[in-house]
């Protein structure tokens, strides 16, 4: 940041860096100019509005963060059911 210099007589001087480029007619800094006002806005789609509206299941999410935590979340059981909806949603054959 460059200081403005007071004077003893009680103006004030740019540094010869500013006053040169107040002169030479160069924008100022991005730092010195104003900011204008701006308000954040937050557009929800309409499937997000229907996922807020329906209720928090508290009591599954804490049996799965258990069984995170246990190591007893990913099964041979469910990785057979993704795999199994997988093969079925793009028709993929595999052997058996």
């Amino acid at each position: 940041m460059s200081p403005i210099v007071p004077s003893l007589d009680g103006s004030h001087t740019l540094p010869p860096a500013l006053q040169n480029r107040r002169d030479s007619g160069q924008a100022a800094p991005a730092a010195d100019r104003p900011v204008p006002d701006r308000t954040d806005q937050v557009e929800l789609s309409d499937e997000a509005r229907r996922s807020a509206a329906e209720p928090f299941r508290a009591d599954l999410v804490a049996r799965v963060r258990a069984e995170i935590e246990a190591g007893a979340y990913e099964t041979d059981a469910k990785f057979e059911a993704v795999l199994d909806k997988i093969v079925a949603r793009y028709g993929i054959d595999l052997p058996r």
